[in-house]
């Protein structure tokens, strides 16, 4: 949770309670990827895989071990394991205003749909969702 905490800005509500994120876990096909920096764990990615498509439900890289190549190695390590294993679609939804954007167009990740008003900020203010997906290949 201390990753969680400091991974996530507060106006938007985005991070997960220490609940959601074991019951993500709980549930049957999801993968959870973790980093470390010697014993420190710095950052985590949570996937669920459902047949041939696997999901990218959450990553997360500690505010301090930003800018490190954490967040680029979690998500290459999530996308080639489902890869590996027969998923030929690896998905995921990011908030239209959140710079992550960017970093996922970096790994190959294109947009393959739009869900208005998706995600709400918490003052309120309501955000389109991109819909993001790399192809095995």
């Amino acid at each position: 949770m201390p990753v969680m905490n400091s991974a996530f800005p507060a106006e938007f509500g985005e991070a997960w309670t220490a609940n959601q994120c074991i019951g993500a876990l709980a549930m049957s096909g999801c993968h959870l990827h973790i980093a470390k920096i010697e014993s420190a764990v710095v950052g985590f990615s949570i996937s669920r895989r459902t047949l041939d498509e696997e999901e990218l439900l959450l990553i997360a890289v500690d505010s301090n071990s930003q800018n490190l190549s954490v967040g680029s190695q979690l998500l290459k390590s999530a996308v080639q394991d489902s890869f590996d294993n027969g998923v030929t679609k690896f998905f995921l939804e990011v908030r239209e205003n959140n710079d992550a954007f960017r970093f996922y167009e970096k790994h190959g990740f294109e947009i393959v749909g739009i869900r208005p008003n998706y995600y709400r900020g918490a003052d309120g203010v309501q955000f389109a969702a991109r819909t993001m997906a790399k192809f095995s290949r």
